[in-house]
């Protein structure tokens, strides 16, 4: 069905998952740094004005949402391998062309960390300036929808938004690019077809010149086509700042004592160290004057022992394993929390994320090889003019994912191995550096055996004369792999 035909469906797409991308878009801007609106926003909902203007003062924006994002996505923080599967070397040349105009591990780990965040987000190449280049998408700046009768996780209709526009009555409306594998339609939020930037496209008649939805959606969940938005994400990250902000406010307070009187009347009092007062007494009333203070307590620790408990819950929520900080205090507990997440065990984590962006960069080069790069070189539009062989694939392969532990216990264990005869030298040190490829693990080894070779020693030993051979030097000579003990005067 032609898109002009559906817009009804698409508006009502995206009207059903309007309280996603508001989640999402309040996600986005707190990863950004706009943390401090979202918890004065927070605040305003909870707090009379009086003490609302109060406490906005004391806002600790602290951001456990990246530290968490960060840790949760690492897979492109050591490159994976891509190689070309049964092509030639001109199809490695391409593919290597493609990942340094992408800036592929880059934006790919963008969209590993969008995915995080939000359980999805997408990636879609373009072309700019005869160079291919590659976005991340944010589950905010776009919308999936389908339409398949059979399976209902298929995506069919790929919309991006594209902010604010004007419709035909100059009111304020949304701007959707909205992509099928057939189509190419400009709408609006009021169902309005742009027809005025379609044209200055080139492109009047909608069509998708690519026969395939220029985009790679990456979907965390594997029987919803949409994941359900991840609201504890955003609660926690504004519950933190919130708490800590409360106990500012609350600090605050405890410097100042509450003064009080009885059976005085206290004239022009001012309150500062230098303070006189004078109290005036009845002296009717025949009753002692007094004037004291309330001062009122706090429970810090207590304050911060559950917040480190809801922390340590969420986090096991995550899939990381929080480290052991003991207990958190005023004095550590920013360190305390950066160390709960630093030390977090993501190892399982990481495996299911890898089995995630596996696909997505099959389905990514599927789409530049067999759709893209073919339409892009035959309109002139880019500089790149050689052609991969039709059919090939690329086989991206991740590092291997290991408990955390340092480099030294890893080349502790990997030599035990070797030397057991568990593995090869070889596959050691593809263990240890798993980024490199078998070309570069054959130059390793060459250049580790080279050196090794070049080790070569002279020690040079003196014994002690035999005291009975008067004229006659003791020479011993040994020869070992690699060092050499001889006379010292051989010439004498």
């Amino acid at each position: 069905m032609a898109i002009k035909q559906e817009i009804s469906f698409i508006l009502d797409g995206i009207e059903d998952q309007h309280k996603n991308i508001k989640v999402n878009t309040e996600l986005y801007e707190a990863y950004q740094g706009n943390l401090a609106c979202l918890v004065k926003s927070a605040m305003a909902a909870s707090l009379s004005p009086a003490t609302y203007s109060v406490a906005v003062e004391r806002i600790a924006p602290i951001n456990v949402l990246r530290k968490v994002v960060d840790k949760l996505s690492t897979i492109y923080q050591q490159n994976p391998v891509r190689t070309i599967d049964e092509g030639t070397e001109i199809d490695s040349e391409l593919l290597k062309y493609y990942e340094d105009s992408f800036s592929i591990n880059r934006v790919m780990n963008s969209a590993n960390e969008f995915m995080v965040m939000s359980k999805a987000s997408a990636v879609m190449p373009f072309i700019h300036r005869g160079v291919p280049r590659l976005r991340s998408l944010p589950a905010n700046k776009f919308i999936v929808l389908s339409s398949d009768p059979i399976d209902p996780t298929f995506m069919t209709h790929f919309i991006t938004i594209q902010g604010k526009c004007r419709d035909r009555d100059g009111n304020e409306a949304i701007k959707y690019n909205v992509w099928t594998d057939e189509e190419f339609l400009i709408i609006n939020s009021k169902g309005e077809i742009q027809s005025d930037e379609m044209l200055a496209l080139g492109n009047p008649d909608g069509i998708n010149p690519f026969g395939k939805i220029p985009a790679v959606y990456i979907n965390r969940s594997d029987d919803m086509l949409v994941p359900y938005v991840d609201s504890d994400m955003l609660q926690m990250t504004i519950l933190i700042p919130l708490v800590l902000s409360d106990l500012n406010v609350g600090a605050m307070f405890t410097v100042w004592p509450i003064m009080w009187s009885r059976d005085v009347e206290v004239k022009d009092m001012v309150y500062s160290p230098k303070t006189l007062i004078q109290m005036f007494t009845d002296p009717t009333t025949n009753k002692t004057p007094e004037l004291g203070t309330l001062e009122p307590k706090m429970d810090i620790p207590n304050q911060l022992s559950l917040l480190q408990s809801e922390l340590g819950f969420w986090l096991n929520t995550k899939n990381i394993r929080a480290g052991a900080v003991g207990q958190l205090t005023v004095d550590n507990f920013s360190s305390g929390i950066s160390k709960m997440i630093d030390e977090g065990d993501t190892v399982e984590e990481r495996k299911r994320q890898i089995e995630i962006f596996k696909k997505a960069e099959a389905d990514l080069w599927d789409l530049v090889i067999n759709y893209m790069h073919r339409v892009w070189v035959q309109s002139g539009m880019m500089e790149q003019k050689q052609l991969f062989t039709p059919g090939v694939d690329v086989d991206t392969e991740f590092p291997v994912q290991l408990p955390m532990t340092t480099r030294g216990q890893v080349v502790t264990d990997l030599v035990a191995e070797v030397n057991a005869g568990f593995i090869s030298r070889r596959e050691a040190i593809k263990k240890l550096n798993p980024e490199f490829t078998d070309a570069q693990i054959d130059e390793l080894i060459l250049e580790i055996d080279t050196e090794a070779g070049q080790n070569t020693t002279v020690q040079i030993q003196q014994t002690q004369p035999d005291m009975t051979q008067p004229t006659q030097d003791n020479a011993q000579i040994q020869e070992q792999p690699g060092t050499y003990e001889q006379d010292p005067n051989p010439l004498e």
